[in-house]
């Protein structure tokens, strides 16, 4: 609804919108400000972070492994954050440097062990 809304004001001559282009016939709006929308949904239950986190940690290392290749590090990274209930992620992410991902999968490793620790408890 929100890009038809703005495609109506670029083709109605609104400039401060965006401008239109003729590509084959066709005319393509193309507006000036982003037109994505991002919409994120609480989740509908009630839900543990611990729980989501250990079944992150689980997908990635495979019930303990160091580094089974499952999931990249840096999607890791953004699902934890997620889990944890980081609101603005990509944010978060480019404060990341080298360092802190290696530290963030060092502890990724170390939090795999308890959990591995206390499954054989």
């Amino acid at each position: 609804m929100w890009r038809y809304s703005l495609d109506a004001q670029i083709l109605a001559g609104n400039a401060t919108y965006g401008k239109v282009e003729w590509i084959d016939g066709l005319a393509v709006c193309i507006p000036a400000i982003n037109p994505e929308v991002k919409v994120a949904f609480p989740p509908i239950l009630e839900e543990d972070p611990i729980d989501n986190v250990k079944a992150l940690v689980a997908a990635a290392t495979l019930e303990g492994r160091p580094e089974a290749g499952t999931i990249p590090p840096e999607l890791l990274s953004q699902l934890l954050l997620e889990a944890v209930g980081v609101e603005d992620i990509e944010e978060a992410m480019s404060k990341l440097s080298d360092t802190e991902h290696e530290e963030l999968e060092e502890t990724v490793e170390t939090f795999t062990k308890l959990v591995k620790e206390m499954k054989n408890a």
